[in-house]
């Protein structure tokens, strides 16, 4: 089960990196910049979680691993995945808004209030 799982969230990774080329391809650059922000935090926020005291004994679900110990590739690796299954599940959700009230601004420009 868990390495179904770990693979279900590397294909969630896979999903947003086609997004990103959508964005990038259609020059749409505050969802190029924004899923590039939301990477960008989910990787500092591992390593953070890595290299802190309080955190560095945190063992990933399905494994017996913990935090501290992973080298810096399993850390990218970790962080890019967690971002994309979250950002896979608020695109779920946003899906499911019919009233539009998780309306967010857009990350870049002053526009109007949108999805992305």
């Amino acid at each position: 089960m868990e390495q179904a799982l770990a693979f279900g969230t590397i294909g969630l990774l896979a999903s947003k990196v086609i997004e990103m080329l959508k964005y990038l391809r259609n020059k749409d650059m505050n969802g190029a910049f924004t899923l590039a922000a939301v990477w960008i935090a989910g990787v500092v926020s591992t390593v953070l979680a890595a290299a802190a005291k309080v955190t560095e004994t945190l063992v990933l679900p399905g494994t017996s691993i913990p935090l501290g110990t992973l080298d810096g590739a399993s850390l990218v690796l970790i962080g890019l995945t967690l971002t994309s299954t979250i950002g896979t599940v608020y695109d779920f959700k946003k899906a499911l808004d019919n009233g539009d009230s998780a309306k967010q601004p857009p990350l870049l420009g002053s526009g109007p209030v949108n999805n992305a």
